[in-house]
């Protein structure tokens, strides 16, 4: 059962007065997203990044994004530029953030004689990249993926190790399955303690923590249902990352749908939906909020709805009321870049 709100200032306080006010839906067309008018603001804004300002009444601001792969192409990026220069257009968001999430989508390892997984594609990056989120203020990223096992435990565990060196939290993995579930991650951002959780639906063979064996938390029952459930009576705020769905898909299977209710009822209030790498919809359940995808957010795919994207910010104000502000993202060379007035007007429409 969804447990009671105790907190005055709890994130997506949803009250039945604000529910009878609208039942518009907002699509933007490319993408396919819809959202609740009363919770979430699309922000097709005329102020270019540059000229944010922090919302001096918002007691918190926290911020989501989708799908960070430092690797491949976008190193050819990053090698000419610097690592920092593929945030350069969203980083005043991240400027006026309190708290920034996402989901890491490769090892950090520069071993090349570690065994591959037995799959097609295989992701890694440098330790720069890890040094780069740090030094843009990420709390925290996910790493329970399809990717990261790529390179087996060896590389799990430099990426382990190497987010541990820069005080950076990863939740989702561990180097056995108790250590997997240790890594919860619980922070106090201006009196709100927020925990951060993380699992994936999508793996290999080999790739889920066992006892003596070390991986990523599968998105089972009976392993998310009662960590979740833990971690909402801990914390005022539960954000729950999620790797699942079909990659390419614009809309969530029915798999989907019932993960994120079990997920909600266990006690999550926000869900972040990645690995289809393109955007799917918004959905508000009981009061939790579903990111089905937010897709990718740094990656080196060039087709057009892979290079949709949106970061999330949620404004918690201080008199205990919170909105949602949606940013459409279109990615170029790697490079994730809010959407103008006039593009974000061409991929929008509204339905009464």
């Amino acid at each position: 059962m969804k447990k009671q709100l105790n907190f005055q200032e709890k994130l997506l306080k949803l009250t039945k007065q604000e529910k009878k006010k609208t039942n518009k839906h907002v699509f933007i067309v490319l993408p396919v997203i819809f959202c609740l008018m009363f919770v979430f603001t699309w922000v097709g804004s005329a102020k270019t990044p540059s000229q944010m300002d922090k919302k001096e009444d918002a007691k918190l601001t926290a911020t989501f994004v989708g799908d960070i792969m430092m690797g491949r192409n976008v190193e050819k990026v990053t090698n000419l530029h610097g690592s920092e220069s593929v945030f350069k257009n969203v980083k005043p968001y991240f400027n006026v953030s309190d708290f920034i999430t996402g989901n890491f989508e490769n090892p950090v390892t520069n071993a090349k004689d570690y065994q591959e997984a037995e799959k097609n594609i295989h992701l890694q990056t440098n330790q720069e990249s890890v040094e780069t989120l740090k030094k843009l203020n990420f709390s925290v990223l996910n790493f329970a993926n399809n990717h990261a096992m790529d390179y087996g435990e060896d590389g799990l565990k430099d990426t382990l190790n190497k987010f541990s060196n820069e005080d950076l939290e990863l939740v989702g993995a561990g180097n056995n399955l108790k250590d997997a579930k240790q890594h919860v991650s619980y922070q106090d951002v201006n009196g709100v303690k927020i925990a951060t959780l993380g699992f994936t639906d999508v793996y290999t063979k080999n790739f889920t923590a066992k006892k003596n064996r070390g991986g990523v938390l599968p998105l089972s029952p009976k392993i998310f249902i009662p960590m979740i459930a833990e971690a909402s009576k801990k914390a005022d705020l539960v954000l729950v990352h999620v790797h699942w769905g079909q990659e390419y898909d614009n809309e969530p299977n029915d798999r989907q749908k019932d993960l994120a209710k079990a997920i909600a009822d266990a006690g999550a209030d926000v869900i972040i939906g990645a690995h289809p790498h393109v955007l799917e919809p918004i959905e508000v359940y009981n009061g939790t909020v579903i990111f089905y995808s937010l897709g990718n957010f740094v990656f080196d795919q060039g087709w057009s709805r892979t290079r949709d994207s949106a970061l999330v910010q949620y404004h918690l104000m201080n008199d205990g009321k919170g909105r949602f502000e949606v940013t459409p993202l279109n990615i170029r060379e790697a490079t994730p870049t809010p959407l103008g007035k006039s593009d974000f007007l061409k991929r929008k429409a509204i339905n009464l």
